[in-house]
């Protein structure tokens, strides 16, 4: 299914134009060439997003640009970019609370993270994620 997928992204972008269902397409191609090449080109995802946002700038084109530039610039870039997201837009949206609550870890902030987390399982409606998430928060709580 890969090579089919790459095979369409690959005629898609011989089409003259580059919409935002190739970029979101080369985004997750990026994402799946770590099956053969055993790491993830983080630069080229938030290279990626950035384009997304240009064209479609959704609150979750945001958040993966946010966390594709915290994975390849560090934790630190990342936090000052969710920083700046308006309260008011972010308040309720689970995965911009699970992305802060991850920054947060890696940045042995255990109190803010705790929160993120927190916040990010409340807002989880799918039991996988808020088991996933529960897990993340149980980790920081074991180290205190």
């Amino acid at each position: 299914m890969i090579i089919e997928a790459e095979r369409y992204l690959h005629t898609a972008s011989q089409a003259g134009r580059i919409g935002r269902f190739q970029l979101m397409a080369a985004i997750q191609s990026v994402h799946a060439q770590r099956l053969s090449t055993r790491r993830i080109e983080w630069e080229a995802i938030a290279q990626l997003y950035e384009g997304l946002i240009g064209m479609h700038p959704t609150l979750g084109a945001l958040i993966g640009r946010t966390a594709a530039i915290a994975e390849a610039y560090g934790a630190e870039k990342g936090i000052a970019l969710l920083e700046d997201f308006p309260f008011a837009k972010v308040a309720n949206y689970q995965p911009y609370w699970a992305l802060a609550g991850h920054l947060y870890k890696r940045m042995n902030r255990k109190e803010n993270a705790l929160s993120a987390y927190s916040r990010a399982i409340g807002l989880s409606i799918d039991v996988s994620v808020r088991q996933f998430l529960n897990l993340q928060a149980t980790e920081i709580e074991k180290r205190q």
